[in-house]
C-alpha cells in the first residue's frame, strides 16, 4: 500500500512548485539587494546631514495613493535659476576666476549658477519676464518637443527675476546666519563687482527645457543680444500662431487645406532667443500635490 510517495517519476518539481521556489528566491535575492541600500543610505545620509547642512535631506516618508506619480500628479512646481554675471561692461570674458573684479565662491560659477561674463540689465530682464508672464502663452518655441508628444503648448506662468545679495564669505558667528542666503552665493572677497540673479518660475506644468529656454531669453534680452520689441513680437506671432493652427484643423474639413497649409508656416525666432540655459544654474524649489507632502 505505499502508492503514495515517489510516484510521477522524473525526480522534476511540478511546474508550479518549480515556479513558487524561483520567486521566492528572487524575492530573497531583491530583499537582500534592498537591505544594502538602506544601509549605505543610513551611512550616507547620517554623515551628509552633519557637515553640509541645507544639501538634501530626507524630512518625512508620507503614504500615497497607488496612482499617484511624482510628475503628473503635481498641481504646480516652481524652479529657480541662478545666473552669475558682472556689474561692468567692461568684465572679462574668461571662466577663469579673475576674469571679472570679484570672486564668488567656485561653487557658485562652477556648479550651482550659470556664469556670464558681462553684465546684464536688470530691469529689461523684469520687463521681458513680464511680457511672457501676461497671461496664457504659447511656449512651442521656448521648449523642446519630445518625439511623440502631443500636449498643448500653451501655459500661463508667474515670472520673476531678482537681484540677490551676496554676502562676504567669512566664518559663521553666533546667531549670523548671512541672511539665509545659501552657501554657494557667497563671496570670497569684499569686492561688489558681482551679481547673482535669481529667476522664478511657477507653472501648473512645465514642457520640455522650457525653463532653461526661458532663461536663455531673458539672458539674451538682458545682455543686449536680442530686444524686447524682438521678444514681443515673438511671443504676439506665435500666440496668433496657435489659434490659426485651430482655426485650420477646423477648416480642412470644409476643404480648404490648400490655404490652410499657406497660413500655418511657423513664425522665425531670431537665432539669439533660441538659447537654451545650461543646466548647472537650475534648481527644482518646490512641487505642490494634492496629497500634503
Amino acid at each position: 500500500g505505499g502508492g503514495g510517495g515517489g510516484g510521477g517519476g522524473g525526480g522534476g518539481l511540478p511546474p508550479t512548485e518549480a515556479e513558487e521556489e524561483d520567486s521566492d528566491a528572487t524575492t530573497a535575492r531583491a530583499a537582500r539587494f534592498l537591505r544594502s541600500v538602506l544601509r549605505e543610505f543610513a551611512c550616507d545620509a547620517g554623515g551628509c546631514d552633519h557637515p553640509r547642512p541645507g544639501s538634501i535631506v530626507a524630512r518625512s516618508v508620507v503614504p500615497v495613493p497607488r496612482d499617484f506619480d511624482a510628475r503628473y500628479s503635481a498641481r504646480w512646481k516652481r524652479y529657480a535659476y541662478y545666473v552669475r554675471s558682472t556689474t561692468t561692461a567692461a568684465a572679462g570674458e574668461s571662466g577663469g576666476r579673475g576674469g571679472g573684479g570679484g570672486c564668488s565662491s567656485p561653487f557658485a560659477w562652477g556648479r550651482h549658477s550659470w556664469r556670464v561674463g558681462r553684465a546684464l540689465d536688470h530691469d529689461a530682464m523684469v520687463e521681458a519676464a513680464s511680457m511672457i508672464s501676461d497671461g496664457e502663452r504659447n511656449f512651442e518655441w521656448m521648449c523642446v518637443s519630445q518625439r511623440g508628444e502631443m500636449r498643448d503648448t500653451r501655459r500661463g506662468v508667474t515670472l520673476r527675476v531678482e537681484r540677490v545679495p551676496t554676502p562676504p564669505r567669512r566664518p559663521p558667528e553666533d546667531g549670523d546666519d548671512d541672511g539665509g542666503q545659501p552657501y554657494f552665493l557667497r563671496r570670497n572677497d569684499e569686492d561688489d563687482d558681482i551679481a547673482i540673479y535669481r529667476i522664478r518660475c511657477t507653472c501648473n506644468f512645465f514642457l520640455y527645457k522650457m525653463m532653461r529656454r526661458i532663461v536663455g531669453v531673458l539672458v539674451a534680452v538682458g545682455g543686449g543680444d536680442a530686444s524686447l520689441d524682438a521678444l514681443r513680437s515673438c511671443l504676439d506671432e506665435y500666440d496668433d500662431y496657435y489659434y490659426r493652427r485651430d482655426d485650420d484643423d477646423q477648416s480642412q474639413n470644409d476643404g480648404a487645406a490648400a490655404d490652410a497649409k499657406k497660413k500655418n508656416n511657423k513664425p522665425t525666432v531670431p537665432p539669439k532667443l533660441l538659447h537654451t540655459a545650461p543646466a548647472k544654474g537650475l534648481c527644482l524649489e518646490h512641487i505642490e500635490y494634492d496629497v500634503v507632502i
